[in-house]
């Protein structure tokens, strides 16, 4: 979801965002490749990935619908989460954590 915006990343970036090491990043990375999802530029020593288009964006957002969500188990992920679902969202849940303390 970090290159739905069609910005191209860094592995190393893409790593930290999916918490995975920089080798599992770069091995899926390799196979979404392959599989034209992705495409890769090079810049001095870094790779800069990005999608292959606004239709692999479409079918991601399609996917992430059907997928069971994910606990939150951290403030990095709740910070994450929140951002994905918008100001709004964010708003509600921290005013929802706060009245639990």
């Amino acid at each position: 979801m970090a290159l739905a915006d069609g910005r191209a990343l860094p592995a190393s970036v893409l790593a930290d965002e999916a918490g995975v090491s920089a080798p599992a990043a770069s091995a899926h990375l390799a196979k979404l490749r392959e599989g034209g999802l992705v495409s890769m530029e090079k810049s001095g020593r870094h790779r800069y990935y990005r999608l292959t288009g606004p239709q692999v964006a479409t079918a991601l957002e399609a996917l992430t619908a059907l997928a069971p969500p994910r606990p939150v188990r951290s403030l990095r992920a709740h910070t994450r989460a929140a951002a994905l679902r918008g100001p709004a969202a964010a708003t509600t849940i921290s005013r929802a954590i706060w009245a639990c303390r």
